[in-house]
């Protein structure tokens, strides 16, 4: 199943586009550390807190990532300052257990399904830029600009791949990669 990338201009469009605080930390959970939809539906707080402050490493579970290896994912300082923003927000409404998860059902307590996330995806995607895009596009765009900027191992691990086999999917060299490659020869 192939899935589109996004641009940095439709990146921003849909970051600019109504919606709840809540999905713009979703998306950009999935945009930045290239988690799956399923291992973001599963976050709780103590994957991304500590106490009251923000960690700087996003941890995914065994329990809940796909291949059951966990991982650690490097958060960078957009995402660090949304997460602190979020946990203030919180706090103000009511304490949170760090047990709880990060995304959740208003009505059940029960952290959101995937399906709920592909959903509101595809409706906030439509109205920023036009075009339906999957939550795996978000993991797709993260490893596509990882791959052009870091080597392949990074990325696998990163991603939480077993098999490089996996992650060479998201390199799509071009004309112009060539001719750099050729140029640096």
């Amino acid at each position: 199943m192939a899935f589109d990338i996004i641009t940095k201009d439709e990146e921003q469009k849909l970051f600019n586009v109504k919606k709840s605080k809540i999905w713009n930390l979703a998306y950009t959970i999935m945009l930045y550390t290239g988690i799956r939809v399923g291992e973001l539906c599963q976050l709780q707080m103590k994957d991304l807190y500590m106490e009251n402050i923000p960690l700087t490493r996003l941890t995914i579970r065994p329990e809940i990532a796909k291949t059951k290896i966990g991982r650690i994912v490097p958060i960078g300082d957009c995402l660090q300052q949304m997460l602190i923003d979020y946990k203030i927000e919180l706090y103000e409404r009511k304490s949170c257990d760090l047990n709880d998860y990060l995304f959740r059902n208003k009505k059940t307590g029960k952290h959101l399904s995937s399906r709920q996330v592909q959903k509101q995806l595809a409706k906030h995607s439509l109205a920023a830029f036009g075009r339906k895009i999957h939550p795996h596009s978000l993991r797709h765009t993260f490893a596509t600009r990882l791959c052009a900027i870091t080597n392949i191992r990074v990325v696998q691990e990163l991603l939480g791949h077993k098999s490089l086999q996996s992650t060479q999917v998201y390199t799509h060299p071009n004309s112009i990669d060539m001719d750099n490659a050729i140029k640096k020869l």
